[in-house]
């Protein structure tokens, strides 16, 4: 099976594959976990592959901040995009930018954690 059909049945996308979170190794293996009948539940993977990606970053610049957000607004499965976008917040390198524009969110949970670390006096942006 071709690595693109092994994205699609994991719920992974390209931007995945270009922000270096997944590589074809762990996609192999989270395939073949996943065609074994381990755990039947896609975005499990994608939240493993999230959180040692995030780990092994001590930093990240605004770009790959913005970007990483932004999976998990894109996310098919709410729970897991939802966690990926408060992960991102909760960092202490999360962009100012960021924090701004989940304040303005309508999900109370990011507004919350992105209120909580805004500068006094800071407007939230749309």
């Amino acid at each position: 099976m071709e690595n693109e059909e092994r994205i699609r049945v994991l719920g992974f996308t390209k931007e995945w594959i270009n922000l270096g979170i997944v590589d074809p190794e762990t996609l192999e293996r989270f395939f073949e976990e996943y065609s074994e009948g381990r755990d039947p539940h896609t975005e499990h993977y994608r939240w493993r592959a999230f959180q040692s990606y995030i780990r092994s970053k001590p930093s990240l610049d605004e770009i790959t901040a913005c970007s990483l957000y932004q999976l998990g607004e894109n996310d098919p499965d709410i729970e897991l995009g939802g966690s990926i976008m408060a992960a991102v917040l909760r960092r202490s390198d999360c962009p100012l930018k960021l924090l701004m524009k989940a304040a303005a969110s309508d999900r109370d949970f990011l507004t919350n954690i992105a209120t909580a670390k805004l500068p006094k006096g800071a407007p939230p942006q749309n």
